[in-house]
């Protein structure tokens, strides 16, 4: 057996006869040979991402290709790097750029030809306030990057320098349902976290959270209308094409606000509402992919 055929399969049963001639015992082996895997990581050392990757067999070097503000880009020459190593580090990255995001796409290549694409990753940054005075310090951020060291709520506030406490609005209940609080060294309430969800972080200092992840798909957001107020809260998937709250809101059915929490004040800082009898919306502002937005809707609605 001189090499195995993967086409559309994780894992093969490969079974071994031992024959040994004309009235002799035949022996059987079975086992099961899994793909191997070939993973990349992202992170921030001294402020700057560093990508690693495994080592592909028989590649002769890797091509590093990155993108701002597009998570779901296609490589294309030139490449951001060329190298033999199967690391690399980039020291123009946009960590700490709240308003443009860094993108990574490597590929292994052998004789000149891309024989492997490793996943897609990123860093997604927000800019997190302290409240003024004796305020709750409560600010949003999204789980827009999937990373394996941050599944549940504790580790979400363990990543984030200073976090006191991390919490889930539940729409239906119009108050926050989940809340995993920092007591000294431990955290109480965990919970666990879901890709695409808005979270509220406690922070009793200014500072940019830089999260680091793989690019997962692009998610949908379920609006409910509630007997409260209708308020929902949600992060702009990163493929969105909307730019302007009014579009947001008109593009989601029985959407009546569009709103942004200031951390800074502590309470909702811009609200774009539309008016019903005039048919335009006013308070316009601008919205962005990944960006934590707080939605007003009368009608259940899967969106976009």
């Amino acid at each position: 057996m001189d090499s195995l055929s993967w086409t559309g399969l994780d894992s093969l049963l490969v079974i071994v006869e031992d024959w040994r001639g004309w009235g002799a015992d035949t022996a059987w082996a079975y086992f099961e040979v899994y793909r191997p895997t070939f993973d990349i990581w992202i992170s921030i050392v001294t402020g700057d991402v560093r990508l690693d990757w495994s080592k592909y067999p028989n590649a002769d070097e890797y091509k590093v290709y990155r993108s701002t503000n597009d998570p779901y880009f296609s490589p294309s020459a030139p490449p951001l790097t060329t190298t033999t190593d199967t690391f690399f580090t980039d020291a123009a990255s946009h960590t700490g750029d709240t308003l443009n995001q860094s993108y990574y796409i490597v590929e292994a290549i052998e004789s000149g030809s891309v024989v492997h694409t490793y996943g897609t990753v990123g860093e997604f940054d927000y800019p997190l306030y302290e409240g003024a005075g004796f305020a709750t310090d409560a600010n949003w951020v999204g789980l827009v990057l999937f990373n394996d060291d941050i599944l549940m709520a504790s580790q979400l506030g363990s990543d984030i320098p200073f976090c006191t406490a991390v919490s889930l609005w539940d729409v239906n209940e119009q108050t926050f349902v989940n809340s995993c609080v920092r007591l000294g060294l431990f955290w109480i309430g965990d919970y666990t976290l879901n890709i695409g969800y808005p979270y509220q972080v406690n922070v009793p200092t200014d500072e940019i959270y830089t999260l680091v992840g793989k690019v997962p798909p692009s998610w949908q957001v379920h609006i409910y209308p509630s007997t409260g107020t209708d308020q929902n809260v949600i992060v702009l998937p990163l493929d969105a094409t909307v730019t302007t709250a009014a579009e947001l809101g008109a593009s989601i059915t029985g959407c009546t606000a569009v709103s942004v929490w200031d951390p800074v004040t502590q309470q909702v800082g811009r609200s774009c509402v539309y008016i019903a009898g005039l048919g335009f919306w006013i308070g316009n502002f601008s919205v962005h992919p990944g960006g934590v937005y707080l939605i007003n809707a009368t009608e259940e609605v899967i969106w976009p």
